[in-house]
């Protein structure tokens, strides 16, 4: 039975909706939790990679990137331009989230993204010996494993894409429970000489972000309406 395109793009809103709900509902009762944290050095660890690349395309190095439970650093070598790389961490995670939303090609570029995490943090981690690296390692490996055993990821994608969004909401969060200067938003205040710009960049830096995912949306409905499979193949969510 075919459903109408109406019904279709109904369809579609309930399940980036129900993607959006979970990652709403794993942000807010377990990010902070010791159980989720290799999960959450996976995500952190895109973070500074997107750090990583931005220092690299605007001129600069990297000499190393360390990972803690809650936290990230990219220490440069050589300087790239600073508000971009500043940027870079958020806004690229919220790219890279926007296209695990909007692709069709959910699962293998879920597992493209994980290896290409996995292998910068194999060049520029401080250390190979640490939880986080083994965390970030293991996760990286269950993506893997699952795709090749052919479990449903297209589900999973979209949820880490959904996750993603948040992080311009950690940059917000940190302003007001933390030392603002330790944000991305505070870093590249200081480095303009104006601390009291920290909110206002983070405020801009989550508005982008939604408009990313807004249009990764738009994109998602006008050309993968049919969705995919959760169950059996040619059922539809």
């Amino acid at each position: 039975m075919t459903l109408s395109l109406s019904k279709v793009e109904f369809n579609m809103k309930k399940l980036f909706l129900f993607e959006i709900g979970i990652a709403f509902i794993l942000y807010i009762f377990f990010w902070e939790s010791i159980f989720f944290s290799p999960i959450r050095v996976f995500f952190v660890s895109i973070h500074e990679s997107m750090h990583a690349i931005a220092t690299i395309l605007t001129g600069g190095g990297v000499a190393s990137i360390g990972l803690d439970g809650y936290e990230g650093v990219m220490r440069p070598s050589q300087n790239g331009i600073v508000p971009i790389v500043s940027v870079a961490g958020y806004l690229g995670s919220a790219l890279v989230g926007g296209f695990l939303i909007a692709t069709k090609n959910k699962a293998s570029s879920l597992v493209i993204l994980s290896l290409f995490v996995s292998i910068f943090m194999l060049i520029f981690i401080d250390t190979y010996f640490s939880l986080e690296f083994i965390g970030v390692l293991i996760i990286v490996s269950a993506i893997v494993i699952a795709a090749i055993k052919d479990f449903k990821l297209d589900f999973i994608s979209g949820i880490i894409g959904s996750l993603l969004a948040f992080g311009s909401v950690q940059d917000v969060k940190m302003y007001l429970i933390r030392i603002p200067g330790e944000t991305d938003a505070g870093i590249l205040a200081n480095y303009l000489g104006l601390p009291i710009l920290t909110l206002p960049i983070s405020i801009f830096m989550l508005v982008v972000t939604l408009i990313i995912y807004y249009v990764a949306l738009k994109h998602r409905l006008k050309n993968n309406p049919n969705g995919f499979s959760l169950a059996k193949k040619n059922k539809y969510f």
